[in-house]
């Protein structure tokens, strides 16, 4: 019984009446949960469900058979939103049957998730409670990822008896449209989930995204973006078509965008190993239609890019696709799309490549890998950089080249991988080596990547400036802006250590205003330390503006590593504003890009960020974790005031 009211209807009772049952003691009420659960679970998690329960028996018994089907976090997660509706079967019986009834459900082969059943908007109310009592009626099931899936039979049966109409279907295609274009602008951050989640909704996207194709339907044009992204996914993750593009022709001639006619076309180029092209001519002549029609010089450079490479690839006529490259550059520059510039000159340099390997001509494949070099190394694609150098200076040993001037300028490029990756002691040494027997130009900027070295493992700021001067006269003397420009942002990384910041935010700035339209690079140097609020050079939410800055100008030039810098960045910020919880989610993101990039120094900065938080949610294990990572990442960065912080830190928690 709940208390001392017993139920009515006439029922007699036996006198005396029986007391109300007291609540169960602790121990009684943590076994009775057990025993219901049939899990074990951390204490911790116990006190908190039984927290919702006083030890009430009944209480305890509702929460744990809730608790049973939906696990400890989910059921703590509806307790917070629905309260004691969690307990309730609804405001009558068919209440429940809504989610079981809808057929929704008949198109969903993979099942779903909670999440992407709460995310979608679905116009289902109590969600959580229907799919419990589903479950606890053997309606529908719950997989080993807790997806909600309904048994094969009762999916035809629902199918057969009630297709589901195109109202219901929009949300969820709407909120699949999110999730694949989240994956097409954000695919190079390895951190995501989101590749994981469209993975496990395959057969629902195939499904869904095919219920959309009708030409009456509002986001008919939404959906056939969504087809063409999600080829893409399935083609990169699973090495096939995925059979949709099969479907679009028929829907597109009734819709009157020309922006969508020429991706969908281009999509075609690029897909031509599993469906050939007829007349590749005819093909490139009604999308460059499209695209004039539309103003889309961005997709027009993409689709000759595309093009090239299908020249390249399936004709195997170089010339052509070198063509087809070099007007892609061209388009690419006047809408300052830099992303398409640097895949078209990569492109341009593996055909070179190609067309030198037949030829024989070593110098030139080297030549042409060094381009691909530069084009790398812009995008923050560093992995392959030094095995890429080594097989060009392998190229031009057996030409009798070493210690050319390419074969310099292959070292350099290594000298930058290791700079970016900020493993300093490697990159000095190379810089060390090339710059002595430089032409004037080349000499200067390799001196100035040694004083910025200098000035970032901690040399004396007298000698940097000195050595700073020293530049400033070479890049004078040959009358180079950009190399002025560039001394002048490492002058300003120099004032930032001396404290002059006001000086430093002035000439960043200014430096910043010269090379925002035409020097990405050195924008982003700047753009680094105005977004980074550790470096005090401005109030948290003018630093906060930088920082969006920054990104925007990483997504747009697909600079991986400015993004997770960004995302760090951003972090702060966040800290800096007591929401520990959107921090710690942005450093975990960084950390992890960072670790995939091998970057040490700001994967280091990241873990000692995570370490500081756990350390005042007091979670110890993963403090020191952190901590020790932290440490060797400054130890192989050479950063020495940082690794007495980590040090202090250390001693300070072990007492």
């Amino acid at each position: 019984m709940r208390g001392a009211e017993r139920p009515g209807g006439g029922m007699r009772w036996t006198r005396p009446f029986l007391p109300p049952l007291e609540p169960l003691s602790h121990d009684a009420a943590c076994q009775t949960f057990a025993d219901i659960t049939d899990v074990r679970h951390d204490d911790a998690d116990i006190q908190e469900l039984l927290g919702f329960t006083d030890n009430v028996p009944l209480a305890v018994n509702l929460v744990a058979n809730i608790a049973a089907f939906e696990g400890y976090d989910t059921i703590v997660s509806r307790w917070k939103e629905e309260k004691t509706t969690l307990f309730s079967e609804g405001s009558d019986k068919r209440s429940n049957l809504d989610l079981f009834e809808s057929p929704l459900l008949s198109l969903l082969p993979d099942g779903i998730s909670e999440t992407d059943l709460l995310q979608s908007d679905l116009p289902i109310t109590t969600i959580g409670r229907s799919k419990t009592t589903l479950v606890r009626t053997s309606l529908v099931y719950l997989d080993h990822d807790k997806r909600v899936r309904v048994f094969v039979p009762i999916r035809e049966y629902i199918r057969a008896r009630s297709p589901p109409p195109p109202s219901l279907c929009r949300p969820l295609r709407s909120h699949f449209h999110r999730l694949i274009m989240l994956w097409h602008d954000y695919q190079h951050l390895s951190t995501t989930g989101i590749a994981q989640r469209i993975a496990a909704n395959v057969g629902n996207f195939h499904a869904v995204l095919a219920h959309g194709l009708d030409s009456g339907e509002p986001d008919l044009t939404e959906t056939v973006y969504s087809i063409l992204t999600f080829d893409s996914f399935y083609r990169m993750s699973r090495g096939r078509s995925s059979g949709m593009l099969e479907l679009l022709p028929d829907y597109l001639e009734h819709l009157v965008d020309h922006r969508l006619q020429g991706a969908y076309l281009g999509k075609l180029v690029t897909t031509w190993q599993y469906r050939p092209l007829s007349d590749s001519e005819q093909l490139e002549k009604t999308a460059i239609e499209h695209f004039k029609a539309a103003g889309d010089m961005a997709g027009e450079a993409n689709f000759l890019c595309g093009l090239g490479t299908y020249f390249r690839q399936h004709d195997n006529d170089i010339p052509k696709a070198l063509r087809y490259y070099e007007r892609a550059v061209n388009l690419a520059k006047e809408v300052n799309d830099i992303k398409t510039q640097c895949v078209a000159i990569r492109e341009a340099a593996l055909s070179m490549r190609r067309l030198a390997q037949i030829h024989g001509l070593f110098y030139h494949e080297a030549q042409a890998i060094r381009v691909e070099l530069l084009c790398r190394v812009s995008l923050g694609n560093l992995a392959s950089c030094v095995t890429l150098s080594a097989q060009g200076r392998a190229l031009l040993a057996f030409c009798g080249l070493q210690g050319s001037t390419l074969d310099l300028a292959l070292v350099n490029s290594d000298a930058e991988v290791h700079l970016q990756k900020t493993e300093y002691a490697e990159a000095r040494a190379l810089y060390s080596r090339t710059y002595v027997d430089q032409a004037p130009m080349a000499h200067a900027y390799d001196r100035l990547n040694l004083v910025d070295i200098d000035n970032e493992i901690g040399v004396d700021t007298v000698k940097v400036c000195q050595d700073l001067e020293a530049v400033k006269s070479t890049f004078e003397s040959i009358m180079n802006p950009p190399g002025i420009t560039l001394r002048e942002v490492f002058e300003a990384y120099v004032d930032i250590r001396d404290g002059l910041l006001t000086k430093a935010r002035l000439s960043l700035e200014k430096s910043f205003a010269a090379t925002r339209g035409n020097d990405q690079e050195i924008s982003i140097l700047c753009l680094n330390k105005l977004g980074n609020l550790s470096c005090g050079l401005a109030a948290t939410w003018t630093t906060f503006g930088w920082t969006l800055v920054l990104m925007g100008f990483a997504l747009k030039g697909n600079n991986t590593i400015a993004i997770y810098h960004a995302l760090r960045c951003m972090g702060d910020v966040f800290l800096a504003g007591d929401d520990d919880d959107t921090a710690l989610s942005l450093f975990h993101v960084a950390l992890e890009g960072f670790t995939a990039t091998d970057i040490h120094r700001s994967r280091g900065e990241c873990a000692l960020r995570l370490g500081d938080i756990f350390h005042v949610r007091g979670n110890k294990e993963d403090v020191f974790n952190l901590w020790n990572t932290a440490r060797q990442c400054f130890v192989r960065s050479l950063q020495t005031r940082d690794i007495i912080r980590v040090d202090e830190r250390i001693r300070a928690h072990s007492q």
